[in-house]
């Protein structure tokens, strides 16, 4: 079961990572910067591992795997089409939970000046202040 968690955290963590590529306007992302990025998050991920659940992701079209138009030795993983409507559902429902959390304890809990220490701390924390 641990195992069965790990890959769920693991295909989660491709997906955001694949999105933040292309949010970028790339593409896509290749196996070694989706293995770069996925290490960041999780350390101690085996190389065999990311590459078992990437392609369980490919194989449940999930990702896409075009060639790379400037090096075709290289593979681009991109989100299918299909996966866009439910993967935006999931994270709507994310983003509706901090919502309701934060209407129900840190809005009323807090004065406005605590909110804005909260958020500095926050920018700071995760490097957009940069």
């Amino acid at each position: 079961l641990s195992n069965y968690i790990r890959s769920g955290y693991l295909q989660i963590q491709l997906i955001c990572s694949v999105i933040l590529f292309q949010l970028r306007g790339e593409t896509g992302a290749s196996r070694d910067d989706l293995y770069d990025s996925v290490c960041e998050v999780f350390p101690m991920t085996t190389y065999s591992n990311f590459r078992k659940v990437l392609s369980r992701g490919v194989d449940n079209e999930i990702f896409i795997r075009t060639k790379d138009k400037v090096d075709n030795r290289r593979t681009i993983y991109s989100l299918s089409e299909d996966m866009v409507e439910p993967i935006s559902t999931y994270f709507l429902s994310i983003l509706s939970d901090f919502g309701n959390l934060y209407s129900q304890v840190i809005a009323d809990g807090l004065d406005q000046r605590d909110v804005l220490k909260l958020l500095e701390r926050l920018k700071t924390n995760t490097g957009m202040g940069k």
